[in-house]
């Protein structure tokens, strides 16, 4: 009974161990402003897009990393910009969760409960991809009301 016992307490300490060792670092890399990325941020963003982009598969590792980094960086600058127009960044449930069916439908996202599974699969956290096609849209609407009248269409060169 002794050596069962201490089978299963080196067995569960080896398990605690082996669990801390393989577990990621995560050091901030980077600060825009006030917003920090961390090595956990890089990590998911390879992830995310990896999963919508293919060929970033063949490019070297450090190309890739410099491709997460630069869409993060770009990503904290809208937001920041952003909060200087609207309270929070937030985009209507009904829509953002039809936007989100609709651009992930290529890889058999249906519906919502499709898209937080596949993200889920992939650990990453499906709000962090909301939160992401929220502050698009968001920007893209912000760029346009901020630039629209400036826009001239000549229907004649058309």
């Amino acid at each position: 009974m002794k050596n069962l016992k201490k089978v299963i307490l080196i067995f569960f300490y080896s398990l605690n161990v082996l669990s801390s060792a393989i577990a990621i670092e995560n050091k901030i890399l980077f600060k825009v402003n006030n917003e920090i990325i961390t090595s956990i941020d890089i990590l998911t963003e390879l992830k995310y897009l990896e999963m919508i982009n293919s060929d970033l598969n063949k490019m070297p590792k450090k190309q890739i990393f410099e491709i997460a980094k630069k869409s993060l960086i770009r990503e904290k600058i809208k937001e920041i910009e952003l909060k200087k127009f609207f309270e929070e960044i937030k985009v209507e449930d009904e829509f953002l969760n039809n936007l989100l069916i609709n651009h992930f439908n290529s890889i058999n996202i249906k519906n919502i409960y499709d898209f937080e599974k596949h993200f889920l699969l992939l650990d990453i956290n499906p709000n962090l991809i909301k939160k992401k096609i929220s502050i698009e849209v968001m920007w893209n609407q912000l760029i346009f009301d901020k630039f629209n009248q400036n826009v001239k269409i000549n229907k004649d060169d058309i």
